[in-house]
Order: structure tokens, then C-alpha cells, then sequence
């Protein structure tokens, strides 16, 4: 199970109360949750861009002035990138995975200069918050619950 193993590394990696920097980059599983996290469910599934100069991309003509959508969620749950898209899987984020993996499959904050600046804090207080919770609550499914279709 995903979160025992999570666990495991918190427990085996952070001695601190307040896990320290050194601590946090060695946590290899929890960032890999994070990004499988966010490669299921991007803080922003779509956002838009406009154009600043006509461009022809595979035989698509885009007039300077046009608003450009980027799908995000699309592109980060695109089978051919991500088999079986809709399954949990953090081992995606494996480093042997990612580099299999053009950089711009993954993109929950944005890429290049509009790359969202608030990135490296939101994934740090993300890694600091499940440390604090899952050493030492453990999420279950309660029976009653039922299940998301989707």
C-alpha cells in the first residue's frame, strides 16, 4: 500500500519534530505522490495564453492576437504518455520513468517564464503537511463510502 509506504520513508528519513531542508530532499516517495497528485488533479486543469505573433503549428494556423487554450489535466492524463491515466500510480514519477518522459508532459504550474512563482512554496509546505499528517494519522476508506465514477 502507497501509504505504508510513505510512511516508512517519513519515519526512516525524518528524526526532527520540524522535518529540516536536508530531511525534505531526501523524502523521494512523498514528492513522487505530490506530483502524481498534481499530474491527477493540476491547480489549474486549463489555462490561456495569447497569441503575440502568427504561427503555423502542425499545419494549424494561429493569427497574432488569438487566445490559446492549454488543457493541462488533458495533456498530463494523455494515455500515450501515461498508460492506464486515471489510476494512481507515484512509481510514474520514478526517476528511470521521468526520463523516459518529455519534460512537457508534466506541467501543473506552468512551464517557462509563466511558470507559476509560487511553485517551489507550494511544493515545499505540500511535503512539510504530509509529513506532519501521515506520521501520525493514517487515511482509510470508510465502507460507507461510495466510490467517484469518473
Amino acid at each position: 500500500d502507497i501509504q505504508d509506504r510513505v510512511y516508512q520513508e517519513i519515519q526512516s528519513v525524518v528524526k526532527s519534530v520540524t522535518p529540516t531542508t536536508e530531511e525534505l530532499s531526501k523524502l523521494h516517495l512523498v514528492e513522487q505522490v505530490i506530483n502524481e497528485t498534481l499530474r491527477m488533479h493540476p491547480p489549474a486543469p486549463i489555462v490561456t495564453r495569447k497569441a503575440l505573433e502568427t504561427r503555423t503549428y502542425e499545419g494549424v494556423t494561429i493569427p497574432k492576437g488569438a487566445q490559446v487554450l492549454i488543457p493541462y489535466y488533458h495533456i498530463m492524463t494523455d494515455p500515450s504518455v501515461y498508460p492506464d491515466p486515471k489510476t494512481f500510480n507515484p512509481d510514474r514519477f520514478s526517476p528511470e520513468e521521468k526520463d523516459k518522459r518529455d519534460l512537457m508532459a508534466f506541467i501543473p504550474f506552468g512551464q517557462g517564464p509563466r511558470q507559476c512563482l509560487g511553485m517551489r512554496l507550494a511544493l515545499l509546505e505540500l511535503k512539510v503537511a504530509l509529513v506532519h499528517i501521515l506520521r501520525k494519522m493514517k487515511s482509510v476508506v470508510n465502507d460507507q463510502t461510495v466510490p467517484r465514477k469518473g
